[in-house]
């Protein structure tokens, strides 16, 4: 969901996602608003950014794209995984963005121009990752299918802390 965080932001938003294709819909009035085209296998998952302008969607094609949330207009494809991206999440100051792979990596992206920055390695399929909740998003959380959570320096790619098990 994406909320008012900026004065021409109006309305709530949802995405949801069938085959190849995602879609940004108004939950107050049911409207569709864009139909996201540019996959060209499933979206898995789907996140936009802490100030709504922006959604980042992850799918079968081993690609994550950044779209324009008001107009649906495609920003920016990020080309490096290996394997199917499971997960995506903003940075709280919208210059970093972080995916998560069934290649057994996440991996670090300049926002603005889909460098690839840091990867981050696992024992196995990483099916979750997101940034700290802090406002200085310099800590990045990831969960592999092994269950083991890291928790990494965003600067580094250091793993700080390594949880195992079930939980």
């Amino acid at each position: 969901f994406s909320t008012n965080l900026q004065a021409f932001w109006t309305t709530t938003y949802h995405w949801s996602a069938a085959g190849r294709k995602a879609y940004i819909f108004d939950t107050e009035t049911n409207n569709l608003l864009h139909t996201l085209r540019g996959h060209r296998d499933f979206v898995l998952c789907c996140r936009f950014s802490k100030d709504g302008r922006r959604v980042m969607t992850g799918s079968t094609d081993r690609t994550a794209k950044i779209w324009e949330s008001m107009t649906g207009r495609l920003l920016l494809t990020l080309r490096g995984h290996t394997s199917w991206v499971h997960a995506c999440d903003f940075s709280p100051g919208g210059t970093l963005v972080v995916t998560a792979s069934d290649d057994r990596t996440a991996r670090l992206w300049n926002e603005k121009n889909g460098t690839s920055l840091l990867v981050l390695v696992h024992t196995s399929c990483v099916h979750g990752c997101a940034f700290s909740i802090s406002n200085d998003g310099r800590r990045i959380i990831t969960a592999g299918v092994d269950t083991k959570v890291c928790i990494w320096c965003a600067d580094t790619g250091e793993c700080q802390l390594t949880i195992e098990g079930e939980h």
